[in-house]
């Protein structure tokens, strides 16, 4: 299906290694302009109209509220995010975070702007700036998804903590199976192994290599609570297919878990093709 270029700007630290993957991708798939100051950006805007601004915040401070506000002024129909960095997880108890932008953390920024760019109807838009989370949730499980297929293997520390995960697999289609350094489980014609894990990984990292031999050529989709740039590369040098941080949204994690599962089956079509 043809995807047509979207106008985006950037605006912020997009240099920070947390930020990068987000700056690279609008580069590469909008035509994006990346601005140093409000006065740069609120340039574009009003030369260009983006459909979507992108406040790169990668530490407490930087683009006011005052800023966003003029932002919003002279792009009135534009959607405008945040995206945060690590050092930006208890803003929103303890400090300032932006009003009326859609405030998006750092490890979900590029699933997130990937799902943005295949919107094309109105029923999937964005959420309202103004609603609350409680609202973001209603709003978000309406959201069409694709029906899932397979079942997916959740390695979790207890049967509560795996009943988090499966709820929302089995509710858009998925079987679940639940494995555990106890009470090793595994099934046949697994579609994905999904490890949930604690706030870092050094210490994990066996057990991430371990699953990722145990999968084979299964997709492995790990979940850290607020991950840091490192524990992400970490997770990937170990064979991860995916990272994804807690907290996050059933709707974003079954789109993530699909597009991971998408791309899974396009590489074994191409693998079967060539051989």
């Amino acid at each position: 299906m043809f995807e047509r270029i979207r106008t985006t700007c950037l605006l912020g630290s997009a240099e920070h290694e947390e930020l990068r993957p987000t700056r690279d991708f609008l580069l590469a798939r909008t035509h994006c302009e990346v601005a140093a100051t409000v006065g740069q950006a609120l340039e574009f805007v009003r030369r260009s109209s983006p459909e979507l601004i992108v406040v790169a915040k990668p530490r407490r401070g930087g683009v006011s509220q005052a800023d966003v506000e003029r932002l919003r002024r002279a792009a009135p129909l534009a959607h405008l995010v945040s995206v945060v960095g690590s050092w930006c997880e208890g803003e929103t108890r303890s400090g300032e975070p932006l009003l009326g932008t859609e405030r998006i953390a750092w490890h979900q920024a590029t699933g997130r702007l990937k799902a943005w760019l295949r919107t094309n109807v109105s029923a999937n838009r964005p959420a309202p700036l103004t609603a609350t989370p409680a609202e973001r949730a209603l709003w978000e499980a309406d959201r069409s998804l694709a029906e899932g297929q397979g079942t997916v293997v959740i390695r979790a520390r207890s049967f509560d903590e795996y009943e988090t995960w499966a709820d929302p697999c089995v509710s858009a289609g998925y079987g679940a199976v639940w494995d555990s350094e106890r009470h090793p489980a595994w099934v046949r014609n697994v579609a994905a192994v999904i490890w949930i894990g604690g706030g870092g990984l050094a210490a994990e990292a066996d057990t991430v290599q371990s699953l990722v031999r145990r999968c084979g050529d299964v997709p492995l989709l790990t979940l850290l609570s607020f991950p840091r740039h490192d524990d992400v590369d970490l997770a990937r040098a170990c064979g991860a297919s995916l990272v994804l941080g807690k907290p996050i949204s059933n709707h974003d994690f079954l789109n993530e878990l699909a597009v991971m599962l998408e791309s899974s089956r396009s590489r074994e079509t191409t693998r079967r093709m060539a051989g």
